[in-house]
């Protein structure tokens, strides 16, 4: 066989295994994006439970991390259409405009032992404090009056079953005050874009070049148009 004809069988194979990668990449892609589309119908805008574990005595709450294309359908049906409508009327934009959304549905619930105290000017009270909850009873007037310093942690993450797995994203949330627990989420993120796969770079290095008859090593610098077929 020619050189010629080595080249063109070499390139035509490569083009051809090129292609059939193009094809594979793309349909997992799709195939992808169809089931992210049936993951958020399916959790009727509640970002999906994954576990709850306890530590130093704080009840931790994993959810699923949900990261989404940038378009208002995908927005829409990560946060249900009546909070997705709420977001919009509170904050006067529409969603197109909203790249992150969270909100955390948690319940405070504690049994407290009041003391009995006397005011200054003689008055009644029970009252219970402590690093969170400032809580004051009037018996007189049978009124309450108290402040809570609401303190919540979110932390994302990604992470493998495997090595070869593919990576899931999630995100735990956990609170200061071990009395409130998490009872749901509600969260998007938008995916970050891809490269481009086309470019004009400069470049500079060593190549072959023939000297005469025989072949070295020789630097070089050039602009060159490269295009990725795959990106891993």
């Amino acid at each position: 066989m020619k050189p010629i004809h080595k080249f063109l069988f070499g390139f035509l194979t490569l083009l051809l295994l090129s292609t059939i990668g193009i094809i594979i990449h793309q349909d997992a892609k799709k195939r992808q994006q169809d089931q992210n589309i049936s993951q958020l119908i399916e959790n009727k805008g509640e970002n999906q439970l994954i576990e709850k574990y306890t530590r130093d005595s704080v009840i931790h709450t994993v959810f699923k991390d949900r990261i989404i294309n940038n378009n208002p359908n995908e927005k829409q049906l990560a946060l249900g259409k009546t909070y997705a409508d709420s977001i919009q009327k509170a904050l006067k934009i529409s969603i197109e405009k909203i790249d992150q959304v969270t909100k955390i549905n948690g319940r405070l619930e504690a049994q407290l032992a009041l003391q009995t105290k006397q005011t200054e000017k003689g008055q009644t009270i029970k009252t219970h404090k402590d690093q969170y909850l400032d809580l004051t009873y009037y018996p007189d007037n049978d009124s309450l009056r108290f402040a809570y310093n609401l303190k919540l942690n979110e932390a994302r993450y990604s992470d493998r079953k495997w090595f070869l797995a593919a990576k899931q994203n999630y995100i735990d949330v956990y609170p200061d005050d071990k009395r409130i627990t998490i009872n749901g989420l509600k969260s998007y993120r938008i995916k970050e874009d891809p490269p481009k796969r086309l470019g004009l770079g400069l470049s500079a290095g060593y190549g072959l070049g023939k000297d005469g008859n025989t072949m070295r090593l020789v630097p070089y610098v050039g602009v060159g148009l490269n295009y990725n077929l795959i990106e891993f």
